[in-house]
């Protein structure tokens, strides 16, 4: 709250009081026992997403392969100059959406886990204080120095 007492002053008045109920009553959840699931089903789960994977990466090698060997024994079929068939490629652009989807993703969340664990010195750059903010901002990142030089110049 303001202090009404002062119009000049422009203090904030904080009160910290300590909370009548101790943290034990406040966060005293305790979830409710876990029922094991049958051994099968705990299999199944433990498996299901190399599975999933497996399949995709499989399936899309196996779809290729059959639809390759097919249009190589079909005489008629047109080839490139390296010699694939023309009516193959735009099913291998259509199988590799998933495949380019999953490791795109991946990618991605590694490199994100790469950026928050790694560890990063912070440091002020001059080029945030000539901002619009016209405050200082803490900058994370670890090539700060480059900054810095990109910013006097």
């Amino acid at each position: 709250m303001l202090d009404s007492h002062d119009a000049s002053s422009r203090s904030l008045r904080v009160q910290l009081t300590q909370p009548q109920s101790s943290s034990l009553e406040r966060f005293g959840y305790e979830p409710p026992p876990r029922v094991a699931y049958p051994p099968v089903i705990e299999f199944i789960r433990g498996q299901a997403f190399n599975a999933f994977i497996f399949v995709v990466f499989a399936g899309t090698a196996i779809w290729i392969g059959v639809a390759w060997v097919q249009l190589a024994e079909d005489s008629s079929a047109k080839k490139n100059s390296s010699g694939v068939p023309v009516d193959l490629i735009p099913l291998i652009k259509l199988l590799s959406v998933p495949l380019v989807c999953l490791l795109f993703t991946w990618f991605h969340v590694w490199l994100a886990l790469q950026m928050k664990l790694a560890i990063q010195k912070p440091c002020l750059c001059r080029r945030a204080a000539r901002t619009t903010f016209s405050m200082y901002q803490i900058v994370l990142f670890s090539r700060c120095r480059l900054i810095e030089q990109i910013s006097i110049a």
